[in-house]
C-alpha cells in the first residue's frame, strides 16, 4: 500500500511470498527461480548430452514439485533432449497423469506398506539405494524386452 505497487498476481509473491513481495515493492529487482539459477550455473544440460537415462531424486514429490523445483527444471532439460527421466522419492503424492505432465517417465517411492514415513526417514540411505538398484533393473529389463520386441 506505501509503494502503490501491486505485488499479489505476481508468482511467488504468496502465503510464502512475503519477503519477496516486500523486495519487488520496494526495490528495483526481478524474482528468478532459484532452481533455474543453479540448474544453469551449474551446466548440467551440458553434462546430460550423452545420458540415455537421468534418475533424480526428490524428498516429497507432490503439487509443487512442478513449479520450479530442481526436478522441474531436470525434467525439463531432459525432455528437451530426449531422455527418460526416473524420481526416486521418499514420497509420492501425485497420481500417474502429474508424474507425466512433469516430464517424468516415472516415479517410485520409498514409502510401502512395509516402510512408513518414520523408517524412510530414520533409514534413508540404505531406502535409497535399494530403491534405486531395484529401479535399475525394471529399467534395464524393460528396455531389454523393448529392444528384443524391435528385433522380433
Amino acid at each position: 500500500q506505501q509503494t502503490g505497487q501491486s505485488v499479489q498476481n505476481i508468482k511467488g509473491t504468496g502465503a510464502a511470498g512475503g519477503i519477496a513481495a516486500s523486495l519487488l515493492s520496494f526495490f528495483k529487482c526481478s524474482m528468478e527461480s532459484g532452481a533455474g539459477i543453479v540448474f544453469n550455473a551449474s551446466g548440467m544440460e551440458t553434462h546430460l548430452q550423452d545420458a540415455t537415462l537421468l534418475i533424480t531424486g526428490e524428498g516429497k514429490l507432490d503439487t509443487q514439485s512442478g513449479y520450479g523445483k530442481v526436478v522441474y527444471e531436470l525434467t525439463q532439460a531432459a525432455m528437451r533432449l530426449g531422455i527418460p527421466v526416473i524420481a526416486l522419492c521418499g514420497k509420492v503424492e501425485i497420481n500417474r497423469e502429474q508424474i507425466n505432465r512433469y516430464g517424468l517417465a516415472s516415479a517410485y517411492q520409498i514409502i510401502s506398506n512395509e516402510v512408513d514415513e518414520q523408517m524412510a526417514v530414520g533409514d534413508a540411505v540404505k531406502l535409497l539405494k535399494k530403491l534405486a538398484a531395484e529401479t535399475i533393473v525394471l529399467y534395464t529389463q524393460y528396455n531389454q524386452s523393448t529392444l528384443r520386441n524391435r528385433l522380433i
